[in-house]
């Protein structure tokens, strides 16, 4: 039940000062109930295999890269895609995708790491303000330029001076 998870989550782990859950119970359960019956939820939700908040360290030739993606799992063909939740608003979805690009592509690497055999690694942005999803695919070729990218920003950042 839906409004059931909202309250567990706003007393729980959100908002434990009462006086702010009134206002926000509402927006999340709106936000619950769009993303439960978004187009991506339906494959998801008899997913055994699936995984949540799913923690990487990413290799790189010249250091490591650490995050969390929302969601793991397999696509109607069987391959594994993931899934990246956008809760805040949004001017323009083909702006907003442009800027989460590089994002995508180092969780699409993360994927490659953990399933080689894919010949594409699809990455989703879903906007869950407008209820629409972005799709990226990867192919291993472009994930390798990445990787050697990302390497290249390392390096960058190593010998780059920062104030204190």
């Amino acid at each position: 039940d839906l409004n059931t998870l909202a309250n567990d989550l706003i007393t729980t782990a959100i908002l434990p000062i009462e006086e702010w859950r009134n206002s926000f119970k509402g927006e999340l359960e709106h936000l619950l109930q769009r993303s439960y019956h978004s187009p991506l939820a339906r494959p998801w939700l008899t997913d055994s295999e699936a995984r949540t908040e799913e923690p990487f360290t990413l290799v790189l030739n010249y250091g490591l890269v650490h995050g969390k993606i929302d969601y793991i799992g397999r696509a109607t063909d069987g391959c594994w895609q993931l899934v990246d939740y956008k809760t805040g608003p949004i001017a323009d979805r083909n702006e907003a995708a442009h800027r989460y690009r590089l994002q995508m592509e180092i969780y699409a690497l993360c994927l490659q790491t953990l399933y080689p055999a894919q010949g594409s690694y699809t990455a989703n942005l879903y906007f869950t303000d407008i209820d629409e999803v972005h799709r990226f695919c990867f192919a291993p070729a472009e994930l390798n330029a990445t990787r050697a990218r990302l390497d290249d920003l390392v390096v960058e950042l190593s010998q780059s001076s920062f104030p204190p």
